[in-house]
C-alpha cells in the first residue's frame, strides 16, 4: 500500500452518470473519510476487492466513512448503463457510483491497474493508495486510522477474515499463466494465417499449442476487443488454448445480447462439476455447457489442482464474442512465508 504525499488533494468526480444517488462533491464531505473504488465489473480481481469494500461500506459507515466506486470499464459494453445497473444489483451494491466511461477520472487519478482502492481523510488530501488487490487487512487499518484522526477514539471493529486463502500477507502462490487477450490488437493468435482485421476467415486447427497463445477452428471474425464466431446455423466453430493455473475465467458476450451455448473441455474432457465455476451448466449426458446470455466475466473452471492444461471452447451458432482468458493461482502447499 502506498502512503501517499498529504498536499494532494484529489480531482472532483465528473463522470457520465451516478447510480445510487446525486453525484457526489468530495468537497462537501469535507470532515469526512472517503474510500474511493476505482473498478470494472467484468475485472475479476475488482469483483474480488468489492467484497471487501461492501463490507467496509457497512461496518464503518455509520463511524464517518463515505464510499464510491468509479466504474472504468476496459471493453465497450461497460459503458452500457443497464449493464452497469445489472451488477450493482446483483452484487447488492448501495453506495455511489460514478460510470468513467472515458476513464477520465481515473486518468486525473492516475490510475494504472484495477482495482484501486484509494483514501482521501477529512482535510481533503489523498492519504493512501493500493492497486491490484490484496493488502486488504493494511488498508482496513488505514480506514480505522483515518477514522481515528476525525476524533473517534471508540472501539472499532476487529478486521475483516480473508475472504480467500489467497489473501493473508505472506501466501506463496504459483505463478499462473498471463491474461490472454482475444483482439487484433494484441497479437495472441496462433493460426499461421493469423488475423485478417474485421473480416471473416476460416481457420483450420494445427494440432499444436504454444502457450500465452489461443487457436480457432471454424468461421471467425476478428475485431480490436475481442474474436467472434461467424459461421453459418448448425457450423461448428472451435477455441483452443493452453494454460497453466488452478481455475478459468472468460469475458464474453452474445451479439445483440441473445442467449447462446458454448461447450467446454478440459484436458479432453467435460468440465467435472467439482471443478466447474458458478457458470457451468450440465445436459442430461453430463457434457459441461456456458449460457452467454449476458456480456461480463463468466467462471469456467475454480478449485483444480495447479498444473497445465488444455481448455476447449466449441460453439455452433452465430454471434459469440469472446474477449480474454484470466487464469487463477492457488496456494504452494506447505510454504507460507512466516514473519
Amino acid at each position: 500500500m502506498e502512503l501517499l504525499d498529504r498536499q494532494r488533494r484529489p480531482p472532483q468526480l465528473v463522470g457520465f452518470h451516478w447510480f445510487n444517488g446525486e453525484p457526489v462533491s468530495l468537497q462537501e464531505h469535507r470532515g469526512s473519510i472517503i474510500l474511493l473504488e476505482f473498478w470494472d465489473y467484468a475485472n475479476h480481481k475488482s469483483l474480488h476487492s468489492l467484497q471487501y469494500v461492501i463490507e467496509w461500506n457497512r461496518r464503518y459507515r455509520d463511524f464517518g466513512l463515505v464510499v464510491v466506486g468509479v466504474h472504468s470499464p476496459r471493453y465497450e459494453f461497460g459503458h452500457e448503463i443497464g449493464e452497469v445497473e445489472k451488477s450493482l444489483t446483483k452484487h447488492s451494491i448501495d453506495f455511489s457510483v460514478v460510470m468513467d466511461n472515458d476513464r477520465s477520472i481515473a486518468h486525473s487519478y492516475g490510475i494504472r491497474e484495477l482495482p484501486t482502492l484509494s483514501l482521501v481523510d477529512r482535510d481533503g488530501f489523498l492519504r493512501y493508495s493500493h492497486s491490484g488487490g490484496g493488502g486488504y487487512e493494511q488498508f482496513e487499518r488505514a480506514i480505522q486510522a483515518l477514522l481515528a484522526e476525525t476524533g473517534y477514539h471508540g472501539a472499532m471493529p476487529h478486521f475483516l477474515e480473508p475472504i480467500s486463502e489467497l489473501d493473508p500477507e505472506g501466501a506463496i502462490c504459483y505463478r499462473p499463466s498471463s491474461e490472454l487477450e482475444m483482439g487484433f490488437l494484441h497479437g495472441s493468435l496462433g493460426n499461421l494465417n493469423g488475423y485478417n482485421p474485421s473480416s471473416t476467415v476460416e481457420y483450420h486447427d494445427p494440432k499444436y499449442y504454444l502457450p500465452n497463445r489461443f487457436y480457432l477452428e471454424g468461421k471467425w471474425i476478428q475485431e480490436k476487443e475481442y474474436v467472434r464466431f461467424d459461421g453459418d446455423p448448425g457450423e461448428k466453430g472451435f477455441l483452443s488454448l493452453r494454460y497453466e493455473g488452478s481455475g478459468v475465467n472468460a469475458i464474453m458476450r452474445g451479439l445483440k445480447d441473445e442467449s447462446r451455448k458454448l461447450t467446454i473441455h478440459r484436458d479432453s474432457e467435460a468440465i467435472p462439476p467439482s471443478l466447474a465455476g458458478d457458470d457451468v451448466t450440465f445436459t442430461e449426458l453430463d457434457e459441461s455447457l456456458v449460457v452467454i446470455n449476458r456480456a461480463g466475466l463468466y467462471e469456467l473452471v475454480r478449485k483444480d489442482e495447479f498444473g497445465e492444461h488444455m481448455l476447449r471452447l466449441s460453439v455452433n451458432c452465430p454471434g459469440v464474442e469472446i474477449y480474454s482468458f484470466s487464469f487463477l493461482t492457488s496456494l504452494i502447499p506447505d510454504f507460507v512465508q512466516r514473519n
